[in-house]
């Protein structure tokens, strides 16, 4: 039932931002103007790329090796729960009970 009243609102309002565009006498344009995007980043080089993502990889292994060695190390249930951080409640899907 959301979903439909979502669509037809959605489908209300791309109907009605035609009517506008129509009545202006001006078709959307297809790219936002230049003042109204982000500041464009500095485009990165292989080589700073490539280190980034080894930079990052690093933190992940780091990570892993830490929660491994909790692991191994725990005695009961809690120290295994104890040894993995919260996760976030929307990550999981809605059983909608």
């Amino acid at each position: 039932m959301k979903r439909i009243l979502i669509l037809t609102v959605a489908l209300v309002f791309l109907a009605a931002s035609s009517f506008v565009f129509a009545a202006d006498d001006q078709a959307p344009s297809a790219a936002p103007a230049p003042a109204a995007t982000a500041p464009a980043k500095p485009k990165l080089s292989f080589e700073e790329i490539k280190a980034k993502k080894l930079e990052r990889n690093d933190k992940e292994m780091a990570k892993l090796k830490e929660t491994r060695e909790c692991i191994e190390k725990a005695q009961t249930t809690d120290d295994l729960k104890a040894c993995h951080p919260k996760r976030s409640h929307h990550h999981h899907k809605k059983t909608g009970k």
